[in-house]
């Protein structure tokens, strides 16, 4: 199963590579990673929108983003290591509080 040493996840509702292709619900983590298998080819970057619901939730992703760069196993166990570049977070409701973060993974090996 794939996975980002530490455990980190995020709970994506659009994940935005080249082709424009929309995966519904999606986590770094779930063992349902097609998306990511676009790291490795010729696209090395890819834009993501997630949401954070809950202040610590947010706090939380943003540990995470500005870190210089993380390491994940793709389905196939191969590791890669990805930079965070173009953070953007945004207040988008209410009770509980739903932040919604937008940023862009650049494979670096």
């Amino acid at each position: 199963m794939p996975y980002i040493p530490g455990g980190y996840s995020f709970r994506m509702t659009r994940f935005t590579v080249s082709r424009r292709a929309k995966i519904i619900s999606h986590t770094l983590v779930s063992s349902n990673l097609d998306a990511l298998q676009y790291l490795g080819t010729e696209n090395r970057r890819f834009e993501i929108e997630a949401i954070a619901i809950g202040s610590s939730e947010a706090e939380y992703y943003l540990n995470i983003l500005y870190q210089p760069s993380f390491n994940f196993y793709d389905p196939e166990g191969v590791l890669h290591n990805v930079q965070v570049e173009n953070v953007r977070v945004e207040h988008t409701g209410g009770i509980p509080d739903i932040y919604t973060f937008t940023f862009t993974l650049v494979e670096t090996s």
